[in-house]
C-alpha cells in the first residue's frame, strides 16, 4: 500500500467510514501495508466493532481474549464474540466455543462449546473441524466414533490443518480407520 493510499484510508476511517475503520485496524493487526501496531489495531477495530462491524467485533474480541496489544478482558471478549456470532461471524463462534470449553469468564459447558464448535466447523473453520475430530476420536462430549473423527479431520486437513493430518496418520497407523 502506498503512503497516499494509506492516507486516503485513514481519512475515510477518521471520517466515520466503518469499513475503512475495520480495514485499517486489520492492516495494523497483521502488518499488511503498515508496520504491525496492536495499539492502533485495537483503536480502529474497537471503533468499527462498536459501530456494528461483525468482522471487527470478532477480531477485537480476539484481541481482548488473548491480550494481543491490549489488556486481556474475558468479559468484554465474550460480549464482542456474542455480538459477532449474532451477525454470523463463524470465527467468532469458534472463539466463543473455546471460552465455553475452558470456562474463561463463562461457566465451563462442554455441550454448549460443542454446539458452537459444530456450527463453526460446519461453516468451514478448520480449527473447529479439528476439535470436532478430536472430540469424536476420544468421545469427549459425543459418542466416540473413529469414522466421524476421520470425517472431521479430513475436512480440516483439506484446509492444511497440520494437527488433523497428523491425527489421520496416527489413526491409520493404529488400524482404527
Amino acid at each position: 500500500m502506498t503512503q497516499e493510499e494509506l492516507l486516503n484510508l485513514t481519512v475515510k476511517a477518521e471520517g466515520g467510514d466503518f469499513k475503512s475503520q475495520y480495514q485499517l485496524g486489520y492492516m495494523y493487526f497483521i502488518g499488511n501495508g503498515v508496520k504491525k501496531d496492536r495499539k492502533s489495531a485495537a483503536k480502529w477495530l474497537q471503533i468499527a466493532a462498536d459501530r456494528g462491524s461483525a468482522k471487527a467485533q470478532g477480531l477485537f474480541g480476539f484481541m481482548l481474549y488473548t491480550g494481543e496489544g491490549i489488556k486481556k478482558d474475558y468479559e468484554k471478549a465474550f460480549e464482542y464474540f456474542k455480538k459477532a456470532v449474532n451477525k454470523g461471524n463463524v470465527l467468532a463462534e469458534y472463539h466463543l466455543a473455546c471460552m465455553y470449553d475452558v470456562g474463561n469468564f463463562v461457566k465451563k459447558d462442554r455441550v454448549l462449546a460443542l454446539k458452537h464448535y459444530k456450527n463453526s466447523a460446519d461453516a468451514g473453520v478448520a480449527s473447529a473441524q479439528f476439535i470436532m475430530g478430536y472430540s469424536y476420536e476420544v468421545g469427549l462430549g459425543v459418542k466416540q466414533s473413529y469414522k466421524k473423527a476421520e470425517e472431521w479431520y479430513l475436512k480440516a486437513a483439506q484446509q492444511g490443518d497440520e494437527r488433523s493430518i497428523v491425527a489421520i496418520k496416527a489413526l491409520s497407523q493404529d488400524g482404527l480407520i
